[in-house]
């Protein structure tokens, strides 16, 4: 049952770190994001 249990954590392990990877923005040097409503709540907390 514990090998059963590691096994998955281990396999569920590299699927998630795979599929954030899938994501990954190469070079970060030269990007822009645009924030829109810094007045408050999230976009404030992501300008900041």
């Amino acid at each position: 049952m514990f090998c059963s249990i590691l096994t998955l954590c281990v396999v569920a392990y590299f699927i998630v770190d795979w599929v954030l990877h899938m994501f990954k923005v190469g070079q970060q040097r030269h990007r822009h994001v645009f924030i829109t409503g810094c007045d408050s709540g999230f976009g404030r907390d992501l300008a900041v």
